[in-house]
């Protein structure tokens, strides 16, 4: 740490200088990307059970609609639980 504002780190490509405060202000940006996007989602599932025929096959269970978006951070498809309205990964199945 230097000076207590800067943060110097080795990476592959050699030495990095970050400012602790650039850092912190870009995890809350990714945070908040983060969530507006989930959002998304939830509202997108919401404006199709506006329509009348997605509601009777949902109900019928002849369609069954699943919130999902893929984070290219972790490289990973996220479910939606609509029981608690948060995302988790969704599990790979094995061939």
């Amino acid at each position: 740490m230097l000076h207590k504002l800067y943060v110097l780190m080795e990476s592959a490509e050699g030495l990095v200088l970050m400012d602790q405060h650039a850092a912190h202000e870009r995890v809350l940006f990714e945070q908040l990307r983060s969530a507006m996007e989930q959002e998304g989602v939830k509202v997108s599932l919401a404006n199709l059970r506006t329509f009348p025929c997605v509601r009777a096959k949902e109900k019928s269970g002849e369609l069954k609609l699943i919130g999902a978006f893929f984070a290219i951070a972790d490289g990973q498809l996220h479910l939606l639980d609509e029981a608690n309205g948060h995302f988790h990964p969704a599990a790979l199945e094995s061939a």
